[in-house]
């Protein structure tokens, strides 16, 4: 069994109306132990819903959130208690208490637990050495970068030990460059701690980077789930296809469409390669084999679990059945293929 498992799970909300929004429509995950699982899913496809779910700080309407064999659903107030010293979380705008220094701020579950003062003293400096903040320790939160409140904040859900750490959007509020910074922290604690981590967010570069296993939410419905490397190599749903677009630089719509118009370029073809075939000379092999040209507009590598993904645009001159049989060598070689046509050839009756 699954450390999370989770079945036909419902949530609904009612507005001061009485008017009702059904967020949670059914979810099923398996997230395994010592998983770093990414949920994305844009604004409103109900992914912070589902996290608070799983922390027991919203109870669902139905259906079963199971952490390591233990149904959560139904646990009582003093039960879900126990259950989150085992949870750590960590959310998008930090929540430090501003009054606090770094040292007391991390120090707070321990000094609520009623841990000894030299064991509250230990741990909190075992962990500041962990998030390399131990010359902020005195410091108030004021005077730190958002990337250092966000690694107190780390520190703080690490200090009861927990066998879980769920993270809301916990980049959102970062540049690019503080954003790896703290992904290679989770991945580092994720390897060190044996720490399973569940990271909901809209930023696809942030489950590119770290996430082995991803879950893709929209409208309260799980598009598509699985390890990360073959979702996104092989999106079966619009919503994943245009996460997968966002990491990819190329022509604007109107650029294409300009292109896609201009017969005398021949056809317009959007090429999307995996694994070892982003890197080898396959484009070569099958120009050689057919008598087309192939010309590439724009092309681009992105990395996923450290595997390639290969992007190329490209026009593809000769008569149609030259052009129709290199297009099916490609496809026989696992590349995903789109073809584009100007726009108002498609928009009209």
């Amino acid at each position: 069994m699954a450390y999370i498992q989770i079945r036909e799970l419902k949530k609904t909300f009612k507005n001061k109306k009485s008017e009702s929004n059904e967020v949670l429509k059914g979810i099923d995950l398996d997230i395994e132990k010592g998983d770093i699982y990414g949920i994305i899913g844009y604004s409103g496809a109900g992914k912070s819903t589902l996290i608070r779910c799983i922390n027991g700080l919203e109870k669902p309407d139905s259906g079963i959130i199971s952490i390591n064999d233990e149904d959560i659903t139904n646990l009582n107030e003093k039960q879900l208690m126990t259950l989150r010293e085992k949870i750590g979380m960590i959310f998008q705008h930090f929540n430090l208490l501003k009054s606090k220094n770094v040292f007391e701020n991390i120090a707070l579950p321990l000094r609520y637990k009623k841990y000894p003062t030299k064991e509250i003293e230990e741990r909190v400096d075992k962990l500041l050495e962990t998030v390399g903040l131990t010359d902020k320790k005195k410091s108030f939160p004021s005077l730190l970068s958002g990337g250092q409140k966000q690694r107190v904040a780390i520190a703080r859900a690490l200090a009861a030990e927990p066998s879980l750490l769920l993270c809301d959007e916990a980049t959102s509020a970062l540049d690019p460059q503080t954003t790896d910074s703290i992904l290679d922290l989770l991945s580092s604690l994720n390897k060190e701690l044996g720490l399973t981590i569940v990271l909901i967010t809209h930023q696809m570069n942030v489950i590119q980077r770290i996430c082995n296993k991803v879950a893709v939410i929209d409208e309260g419905t799980i598009a598509e789930q699985g390890n990360t490397f073959d979702v996104f190599s092989n999106p079966q749903k619009t919503i994943t296809k245009k996460f997968l677009s966002s990491i990819f630089k190329g022509p604007t719509e109107e650029e294409l469409d300009r292109v896609a118009g201009d017969t005398e370029n021949g056809r317009l073809f959007h090429l999307i390669f995996t694994g070892e075939k982003a890197n080898d000379s396959l484009i070569s092999k099958v120009t050689k084999k057919f008598d087309t040209d192939i010309n590439i507009l724009f092309g681009s590598i992105e990395y996923i679990q450290n595997r390639p993904i290969g992007n190329l645009y490209v026009t593809v001159k000769g008569n149609k059945e030259d052009i129709d049989n290199t297009i099916s060598e490609l496809k026989k070689e696992s590349v995903r293929i789109e073809e584009f046509i100007k726009t108002e050839e498609t928009g009209g009756d």
